[in-house]
């Protein structure tokens, strides 16, 4: 069998590099978000992440939302709070890493949506910018893992 690369009409890239450069950016963007977000670690939590965090851990528990307890917001942030709690151990610093680690997988889905549309370069900054404010958001004006924050991804 021929050993050959493929090559891509347009740029003339092999495919061997076109799969580094973009394996490199996604590193790239994961670290850069990882690191913009450690600050949010040892956060404790705010007023409304406090009651998130209650409600997570009543689910957790095997509690039913609106019959065992009551609260006048959407129920899929208790799930994702319980979620963080059975994957990550009962402590907020739980809810903190899960929302560092979605926030990642968003920065990531920026970088791919924009990307198709755009273009790499784009794509990263794209990535690039919405990992700052994120991070930077969440972490100054303490608004991370509430539920704003995980409606962007799906």
């Amino acid at each position: 069998m021929d050993n050959k690369k493929i090559e891509y009409p347009p740029t003339g890239e092999t495919f061997s590099e076109k799969t580094k450069e973009k394996r490199g950016t996604i590193f790239f963007l994961t670290l850069f978000t990882v690191v913009l977000s450690i600050p949010e670690l040892p956060l404790p939590p705010g007023p409304r992440q406090g009651e998130l965090l209650y409600y997570g851990w009543a689910v957790a528990e095997g509690l039913v939302p609106y019959r065992d307890f009551w609260d006048n917001g959407s129920p899929g942030v208790y799930f994702i709070y319980a979620l963080a709690l059975k994957m990550f151990g009962h402590s907020y610093e739980a809810v903190n890493l899960f929302d560092i680690m979605w926030r990642c997988f968003t920065v990531l889905a920026v970088y791919a949506f924009v990307t198709r549309l755009f273009g790499r370069g784009t794509g990263a900054l794209a990535g690039i910018i919405y990992a700052v404010t994120a991070s930077l958001i969440g972490t100054v004006f303490h608004c991370n893992a509430l539920p704003g924050s995980f409606c962007i991804l799906p």
